[in-house]
């Protein structure tokens, strides 16, 4: 009992540092100052913080395990423990940064009980249960314990498709965080003398990715909404695929919550980039860190960084056609060339991830009942699938009413239709645009999806929808922000995605 309680302590901890590394990370990155007062936006920016200070901590202790595993097949003691090494050491420099960032705002947020007690009991439930899905146990979470056994990507326990964990060539950005708590973890064991590779708690590494989420919506509502974002927050929180244990939903271990935090995260960052007068580095390299993080976490990054690109031409072109001003002048002139810097900028950082990968993992053999969906592409099957839209539509409206947080989709898709006090900024223009692009590739896929139609849209489509549905949550809550029967106080509040 000793052993596991402590094996529970431990993956806190080590979760602690993670956050602390990030934050230390961001504070040189963007410079975090003390305040002298305390409006809503700088209620919204602690929440923001927070949040992009745990995915930067993700990323920071991941990505070096990544390119040692590229280039030595394996991860040793040594990987192990130099990047532990490395996070604690930076960890440390970031706990004055926050404790004082925390002191500042202590008197600010009476409001944030009801989230505070719904992260500790999210967290508590963590605590007690193991892994549960199939996703968590059988991809996930066995090659977290192949990798932190120190075995190689390249042996059979790895690459044989045969084997449990049948998808071999996914992204390994989940399974590399996974492994370096078993690592430890197991050290614990040794110590303790307890059962090897006991997956209990381990469900406490996604909480931290459902706390971010949560936190990147308070933060996006109280710069577009002062005084609400805590409300907003708790009740995006309450979104059963946010925190149950069901599979594909935020304790299950499977990875959408993961992704999805990185997406929201890389949406709100480079949204910003088109509102800006000026290029300022700081949202762009937090933005395509994220966007890499998704890359690295589920192959539909693809689809995400496809669509960011299509949003920051699509914003551009906008910009230009609300400005009414010829393509010869010379604002025409600076908003296009600001437009192709962003995607050049962009696409010179994303693009090698999937070189990265497809040197990873691109030589393994396919999963034996994996069917490619370019096949799909051929002029015989389309021809077979032209009844597929209305089955996938009237699943989808079955989904949208029935299920449990499918009214928030009703909602959210009235309001746009309702009248608004102020214009739209590029930067919602930007998440809209992103938001249509993605559930426009996820809607395709169902129609030329090689597998079987109705297997396909009840095993993945709630899943896929989650992974825009944060960002359809800011698209609404800017909306509501934005209703005539707001205070015109709101017309003196800076917009921003």
């Amino acid at each position: 009992m000793i052993g596991q309680c402590g094996m529970i302590v431990l993956t806190w901890l080590w979760l602690a540092v993670v956050w602390l590394s990030g934050w230390a990370s961001n504070s040189l990155l963007v410079g975090f100052r003390s305040r002298q007062s305390l409006s809503g936006n700088e209620r919204g920016n602690l929440a923001g913080d927070l949040a992009t200070a745990f995915l930067t901590g993700v990323l920071a202790c991941v990505l070096p395990l990544y390119v040692i595993l590229a280039i030595a097949g394996r991860l040793t003691v040594i990987a192990f423990s130099a990047v532990l090494f490395i996070q604690f050491v930076v960890a440390c420099l970031g706990v004055r940064s926050l404790v004082r960032e925390l002191r500042h705002h202590a008197g600010g947020v009476r409001n944030w009980s009801g989230l505070v007690g719904w992260a500790f009991m999210v967290g508590l439930l963590a605590s007690i249960i193991p892994f549960w899905g199939y996703d968590a146990q059988a991809i996930y979470g066995l090659k977290a314990k192949v990798l932190a056994d120190g075995l190689s990507i390249y042996g059979p326990d790895f690459m044989d498709p045969y084997r449990v964990h049948y998808w071999n060539n996914y992204p390994l950005l989940v399974p590399l965080l996974e492994a370096q708590a078993f690592f430890w973890r197991n050290q614990w064991a040794v110590l303790t003398g307890q059962e090897l590779w006991n997956d209990l708690a381990m469900p406490v590494l996604l909480w931290g990715f459902i706390v971010a989420l949560v936190l990147q919506v308070v933060a996006t509502t109280e710069r577009h909404w002062p005084g609400r974002g805590p409300w907003m927050g708790l009740v995006f929180a309450i979104t059963p695929m946010l925190w149950r244990w069901t599979e594909g939903a935020g304790l299950s271990g499977s990875v959408d919550v993961v992704f999805a935090s990185f997406v929201l995260g890389a949406v709100l960052q480079l949204s910003q980039l088109p509102e800006m007068t000026q290029f300022r580095w700081g949202p762009f390299i937090q933005g395509v860190l994220f966007l890499i993080g998704a890359c690295l976490t589920k192959q539909e990054g693809a689809i995400a960084a496809g669509a960011v690109v299509g949003a920051l031409g699509a914003t551009t072109v906008w910009k230009i056609w609300k400005a009414k001003e010829p393509l010869t002048s010379e604002s025409a002139r600076r908003g296009i060339l600001s437009g192709v810097r962003c995607l050049l900028l962009v696409s010179l950082f994303v693009v090698p991830v999937f070189f990265f990968l497809h040197a990873v993992h691109g030589h393994m053999p396919a999963p034996p009942y994996s069917r490619p969906y370019l096949a799909a592409f051929h002029v015989d099957w389309l021809c077979r699938v032209a009844d597929r839209p209305l089955t996938v539509g009237a699943f989808a409206g079955n989904e949208f009413v029935n299920n449990r947080w499918g009214l928030l989709w009703l909602l959210g898709t009235f309001s746009l239709f309702l009248p608004r006090l102020r214009p739209i900024a590029a930067a919602t223009v930007f998440c809209r645009v992103y938001f249509l692009l993605v559930l426009a590739a996820y809607l395709g896929i169902f129609l030329v999806t090689p597998y079987p139609l109705q297997f396909h849209l009840h095993t993945a489509f709630a899943r896929l929808m989650f992974h825009i549905f944060p960002v359809f949550v800011i698209i609404t809550i800017e909306q509501i922000a934005s209703l005539p029967w707001k205070s015109t106080a709101l017309r003196r509040e800076p917009v921003a995605g």
